[in-house]
């Protein structure tokens, strides 16, 4: 699957060297400087560490607030740098010359944090909440957007409801060389907390779970979706997303679609049907086998005569076209939500590059007041 995430990479600024702060003899007035710089220590141990993401550490291994103001967070969020690691080891996946200490942190966060506020409100206020997970599942799950990149406009909301079935339904229109790609939040895997590394750091006794502990969840499960790497019976890309949704809106025809799949060879859907195999409920790995049979059988099969002399291509084409035909009348999108959420997040994205250089000017400022200090 082709990965389309450029998060890590920072045009403008890189403020992921190490950070200095203020020494204990400093006086503390109501300076414009200290007033940015000054770290609150009340949620904090008065020891900290240096990392190798450039942002210091408490003894529980929770990042001083330099990290949520270079990254435009919330103050009252709480991140932990095990998550950092988590979600480096994902992005160094993508790119084998990034490193911890290359990597863009604050970018990173800013850009997810930007997304899942702008979609779900509760994210919006300055607090770090603990949220329960009755509120966690009533969220909007996941979202689809045009090109399944996190870059491009969102198109499409999913419910707790909406993402199940949404799930399902891949499974009818894969073998048809069409795909619904989704980004999830991973709530739900944020709710099963067992075996989740990145949650154990935010979860609370009653089950409830922070929301800085949700953005680092959503991060590295996304990029750990875009990561995986599995055998698909079927191929798919980029245009199969686009092909879904041009033919769900009515722009294409799904009578020609399917035609224009069976032409010059049986479509693998097809080569399914006439085997009688129901691709809702067949494993991946039987799928699998079936896919590496269908490609060393359909090049010797007479389309032509089956066409013509067969009544199942009548009834799969018609069986194909009801089931499609329920697939985009559920398509429910709120087109002047959709335009409102992705102008946010474009207004947010904006901010942040002036919010960068503003800082990386007050650094400038900060350090030659540490050295007029001395």
């Amino acid at each position: 699957m082709t990965i389309h995430n450029n998060l890590y990479h920072n045009t403008d600024l890189n403020l992921t060297a190490s950070k200095s702060t203020p020494s204990k003899n400093e006086k503390t007035d109501t300076s414009l400087i200290e007033q940015i710089f000054k770290t609150p220590t009340k949620a904090y141990n008065t020891i900290s560490y240096s990392s190798e993401f450039g942002f210091r550490v408490n003894d529980a291994g929770f990042f001083s607030k330099d990290l949520n103001k270079a990254a435009a967070l919330p103050l009252e969020y709480n991140l932990h740098i095990k998550s950092a690691q988590l979600i480096a080891d994902e992005m160094i996946k993508q790119d084998e010359n990034l490193s911890y200490s290359k990597l863009d942190l604050p970018q990173v966060l800013n850009s997810y944090h930007n997304i899942l506020k702008s979609i779900n409100p509760e994210f919006e206020s300055k607090d770090n909440e603990n949220l329960s997970r009755e509120k966690i599942s009533s969220l909007v799950q996941a979202f689809s957007t045009e090109d399944t990149s996190l870059n491009s406009s969102i198109i499409r909301l999913y419910s707790d409801k909406e993402y199940n079935q949404a799930k399902i339904q891949n499974k009818f229109l894969k073998p048809l060389h069409l795909d619904n790609q989704i980004t999830s939040f991973g709530f739900d895997s944020a709710l099963v907390s067992a075996d989740n590394k990145i949650i154990k750091n935010y979860l609370n006794k009653d089950g409830s779970i922070s929301k800085s502990g949700l953005l680092a969840n959503f991060i590295h499960k996304d990029l750990e979706a875009r990561n995986r790497l599995f055998i698909e019976p079927v191929k798919l890309d980029i245009k199969a997303h686009q092909s879904f949704y041009t033919l769900a809106s009515g722009e294409l025809n799904i009578d020609e679609f399917i035609k224009d799949s069976n032409k010059e060879q049986m479509s693998f859907d097809l080569y399914l049907y006439v085997n009688g195999v129901d691709k809702m409920t067949a494993s991946d790995e039987q799928l699998n086998a079936l896919y590496m049979r269908y490609t060393n059988e359909a090049k010797k099969m007479n389309l032509e005569d089956f066409m013509s002399s067969s009544s199942i291509f009548e009834l799969y084409d018609k069986e194909v076209k009801a089931e499609f035909s329920k697939i985009s009348e559920n398509l429910n999108t709120d087109e002047e939500k959709l335009s409102q959420i992705n102008e946010k997040i474009s207004t947010l994205n904006a901010n942040f590059t002036q919010h960068r250089k503003q800082q990386a000017r007050l650094e400038k400022v900060f350090k030659s007041y540490q050295e007029l200090m001395g």
